[in-house]
């Protein structure tokens, strides 16, 4: 069974838009909604680089697929480049 999200995508988004457009400190978005520094700046990165989008699910299924993907390839790459010398 999946965890809750506490927080919707559009309450993600406009907690970044209050930081990154200086409309609220960091500080006081995180003391209104209980998170830490760190969890505001990687909404922020997310919402910088994908929009709203970045925080639904499917994306994030989508992004962890890609990555573990990559990885394969990688190994791969690796074990035949050292296989040729």
């Amino acid at each position: 069974m999946s965890r809750k999200e506490r927080f919707t995508p559009q309450e993600k988004e406009q907690a970044c838009i209050d930081y990154i457009e200086g409309n609220r400190s960091k500080v006081e978005i995180c003391s209104e909604l209980y998170i830490s520094t760190s969890t505001i700046q990687h909404w922020a990165a997310i919402y910088n680089k994908y929009g709203v989008a970045g925080f639904a699910k499917k994306l994030k299924i989508l992004l962890i697929q890609n990555n573990l993907r990559l990885k394969l390839l990688k190994n791969i790459y690796v074990v035949k480049h050292h296989q040729l010398n």
